[in-house]
C-alpha cells in the first residue's frame, strides 16, 4: 500500500473512536479491488491495523514492535531524549512524523503477512 492511501485512511481513523465503527463505514473502496472481494478478512486486518496505529502512542508502537527506544533512535534518527519525553507524554509526538512511523511499521507488518 501507497504512503498516500495509508494517510489517507490514517487520517479517517483519527476522527472515529471506534475500530468497528471505522471499518463498517469504509464501504467498498477502489482500493480493496487490489485484494479481491473474497480477501474481506484481509481487508479488515489492514484497517484494524491502520486504525491501531493511528489511535497508538510511539511508545505502543514500539512495545508492540518489541522495538527499544537506542534502536528505535537509530532507525528513525532520532535523540534519545525526544523519545524518552514522547513516552513520558511530556510532549506530544507531531502528528506528521507518528503517521510516517507508524507507516513504517504498517510495511514492516504486511510484508510479515505475506
Amino acid at each position: 500500500m501507497k504512503f498516500q492511501l495509508y494517510s489517507k485512511l490514517y487520517q479517517e481513523a483519527l476522527t472515529y473512536d471506534d475500530v468497528d465503527m471505522y471499518i463498517g463505514e469504509r464501504g467498498w473502496q477502489e482500493w480493496m479491488d487490489d485484494y479481491g472481494e473474497d480477501n474481506v478478512q484481509q481487508i479488515t486486518s489492514i484497517l484494524k491495523s491502520i486504525f491501531n496505529l493511528a489511535h497508538s502512542t510511539i511508545k505502543e508502537m514500539r512495545e508492540t514492535h518489541k522495538l527499544g527506544r537506542a534502536e528505535f533512535c537509530r532507525r528513525y534518527f532520532k535523540k534519545l531524549r525526544t523519545v524518552e519525553n514522547w513516552d513520558a507524554g511530556i510532549v506530544d509526538t507531531p502528528e506528521d512524523q507518528k503517521m510516517m512511523i507508524g507507516y513504517s511499521f504498517f510495511i514492516e507488518d504486511m510484508q510479515r503477512n505475506i
